[in-house]
């Protein structure tokens, strides 16, 4: 497995200083699964820049700090809960965001939302790792406001993100 230009081999000792706790991804996925690592892997691939900033900023274990990696497959376990995909809840909703999942890479852009905006949110509160719940109890909140108002594509989705100033965009 590969996880932006320098690549990442699986397993490697390079996964630990992402955040994750075994060499092996693969063990840290648990309930997201692989659908967590790709989600990674994706907001790794297309936003390198932020990508990289966070796990700058997150290196080290520190009560300041979180295990990027381990968040990245909490990311992935809240929007399987927002969006009702456990059990294929979703087929019984009426939700009005689904036109948005219309496009293939909408669940990994919703995905890279709400890990910056977890990230973002993290930094604002001068967050330790006894607020985890409460950060992540934010960022459902805010992606839930998302996509409640969601219309059309979900590129319009991420320019709302930035327009609210869940989180700021490098360029």
């Amino acid at each position: 497995a590969t996880l932006g230009p320098s690549g990442f081999a699986r397993p490697s000792s390079r996964w630990k200083e992402l955040g994750f706790v075994n060499e092996d991804p693969v063990k840290d996925a648990k309930g997201s699964g692989i659908l967590g690592l790709r989600g990674f892997v994706y907001f790794a691939t297309r936003y390198p820049d932020e990508c990289k900033r966070m796990t700058q900023q997150q290196r080290g274990s520190t009560d300041r700090t979180y295990p990027l990696g381990i968040v990245a497959m909490n990311i992935a376990l809240l929007l399987v809960d927002i969006l009702s995909i456990k059990r294929q809840r979703f087929q019984s909703t009426t939700a009005v965001h689904w036109q948005i999942m219309e496009d293939p890479d909408a669940f990994f852009e919703l995905y890279s939302v709400a890990f910056r905006t977890l990230d973002q949110t993290w930094r604002e509160q001068g967050a330790t790792r006894a607020d985890f719940g409460k950060i992540m109890g934010a960022t459902k909140s805010a992606i839930e406001v998302l996509l409640a108002e969601a219309r059309g594509h979900v590129s319009e989705v991420v320019d709302d993100a930035i327009g609210r100033g869940f989180f700021e965009v490098s360029y």
